[in-house]
């Protein structure tokens, strides 16, 4: 049988799953996820801003009734005390609880559930919204796969606009070691050994320093630009760029050069750096947040390690 038709045959009696198609759907569904965070083009350094990376979390998915559209399925992710994460059914459709039947989101399903003590789970990560349809057109296994490739869409877009890591305490770390150290700058600007660059780079550790996350952001743009340049450079194919050449002439040429692997994900990954740094540039009051810029940071060096060391090698090979 079909695996995917077997697991939506297996989502039709969901409440009667024996221990190892338990096992059979949460894995199907956790490789799905994993899936479409490789469709991002983050790299292994930065996984970290997705949630369910390890099966350590548990997919829960429970019926409900909803007093217009009927039953309705929310689906979410919460910590296993064994961090060996399983699929768990709950079947909720019994309660005509007005407050529960009216409630107009998943998160407010789940307030209401747990405010009830009917689900006991801590630190909630809804996957769905505004619920799923138990008669949907393409099915439930479709369905939840839509929601999972939303959510992972959703946790990539956080990441970029609102992600925050605490500072660190001046008083025990200094700031420019570790910040040296966390992105690989001393690395990536010895391994580049372009003067222009370091100075660039250090242009970025001192607004960075400072706490000034938009000029870090803007400094960042043109260093990342700059990086491309330098990787076209190293295979010799700098002609017709001209002297102000943007994000879509650089990574066109890349795209066409028979020497850089430069896939669909990894262009788009570069494409969103971009679109971080011209949104704070030019959309933005004058703030911008830390985990912004520690993003952009993050894809200089992601950059780096995918298509400038390899360039490096390729233009001393042929030197």
């Amino acid at each position: 049988m079909n695996k995917k038709n077997n697991i939506e045959k297996l989502l039709n009696r969901i409440n009667r799953l024996s221990n190892e198609e338990i096992q059979q759907v949460y894995d199907y569904f956790h490789q799905f996820y994993l899936s479409k965070v490789k469709e991002t083009g983050v790299d292994q350094d930065n996984l970290n801003i997705f949630s369910w990376i390890n099966p350590d979390l548990d997919l829960t998915i429970f019926s409900v009734k909803d007093k217009i559209l009927g039953k309705e399925k929310t689906i979410y992710l919460s910590p296993n005390e064994q961090k060996l994460g399983t699929l768990i059914f709950l079947d909720f459709t019994s309660i005509n609880d007005y407050g529960l039947l009216t409630s107009n989101s998943d998160e407010e399903k789940i307030k209401w559930l747990r405010n009830k003590e009917r689900i006991k789970d801590t630190n909630i990560i809804p996957i769905t919204t505004l619920g799923l349809s138990s008669e949907g057109i393409d099915g439930l296994k479709k369905a939840i796969e839509n929601a999972i490739d939303f959510f992972v869409e959703e946790e990539f877009r956080k990441a970029i606009k609102q992600l925050s890591i605490t500072p660190l305490d001046d008083d025990i770390f200094d700031k420019n070691l570790f910040f040296l150290n966390k992105f690989q700058l001393a690395d990536i600007t010895s391994g580049v050994n372009d003067p222009e660059f370091t100075e660039e780079i250090e242009e970025v550790l001192f607004a960075y320093d400072a706490g000034k996350w938009f000029l870090s952001a803007c400094a960042l743009g043109t260093t990342l630009e700059h990086l491309l340049i330098l990787i076209l450079k190293n295979y010799d194919d700098v002609k017709g760029l001209g002297k102000d050449a943007g994000a879509a002439t650089l990574l066109n040429k890349m795209r066409i050069n028979e020497h850089i692997n430069l896939d669909v994900t990894q262009e788009r990954f570069i494409r969103q750096l971009f679109e971080t740094r011209n949104t704070v540039s030019h959309y933005n009051d004058g703030w911008t947040g830390k985990g912004q810029v520690d993003l952009l940071l993050n894809g200089i060096r992601s950059v780096y390690k995918t298509h400038y060391l390899p360039s490096k090698k390729f233009a001393l090979k042929n030197k």
